[in-house]
């Protein structure tokens, strides 16, 4: 997905893989709008990233996060196969060494 989204050049959407996430272990795609804000997870995050390609996409994200419509869709995203799954930060820091 991260291949897909840099390949389209998208304006302000910093895409890192999730074990480099700063705070804490990811179960999803996670969307950080980084304005104090809520983050967005799943199908929602892929919305919200779309939103930076150009307005074709954004549209087309803007009828995915319609409330009750991103419910379905995630559900049928975990029905199939994109079911949440942890991906743990590497655990830097924690080797003794004399």
């Amino acid at each position: 997905v991260a291949r897909w989204f840099l390949a389209r050049s998208p304006r302000g959407l910093v895409v890192v893989p999730a074990e480099q996430h700063p705070s804490r272990d990811l179960t999803r795609v996670t969307y950080d709008p980084c304005d104090g804000s809520a983050d967005s997870l799943g199908v929602a995050a892929i919305a919200r990233a779309l939103e930076h390609i150009h307005l074709g996409w954004a549209l087309a994200a803007w009828f995915t996060r319609i409330p009750g419509l991103t419910w379905v869709l995630q559900l049928i995203v975990d029905a199939s196969g994109g079911e949440a799954r942890l991906v743990r930060r590497p655990a830097l820091g924690r080797e003794c060494r004399t």
